[in-house]
């Protein structure tokens, strides 16, 4: 019975984290495809890092805040939490 119940669950990743501070965010480099990052002041603070595109060349860089409903743990979008004009 051990068995199945380990299949049935996604393996975790590992999660970055790191201190949002202005010059740790703008020190981020382009990525390649989209990254998550957390908050290690606030843990329920994230980041989603897009890849460059034509309007955003480093990225963009958006805010979410991470809430746990019902035992589910979704990613909600905070409006207007585009980084750096938040």
């Amino acid at each position: 019975m051990a068995d199945t119940d380990s299949t049935t669950r996604a393996p975790q990743r590992k999660k970055k984290s790191f201190r949002f501070t202005q010059q740790s965010l703008d020190a981020l480099p382009a990525p390649r495809k989209r990254n998550y990052f957390y908050d290690t002041k606030e843990p329920k603070l994230g980041l989603t890092h897009m890849p460059p595109s034509k309007n955003y060349p480093n990225g963009k860089k958006t805010f979410f805040a991470r809430v746990t409903r019902h035992g589910r743990t979704k990613r909600i979008t905070i409006q207007d939490g585009i980084y750096p004009d938040m």
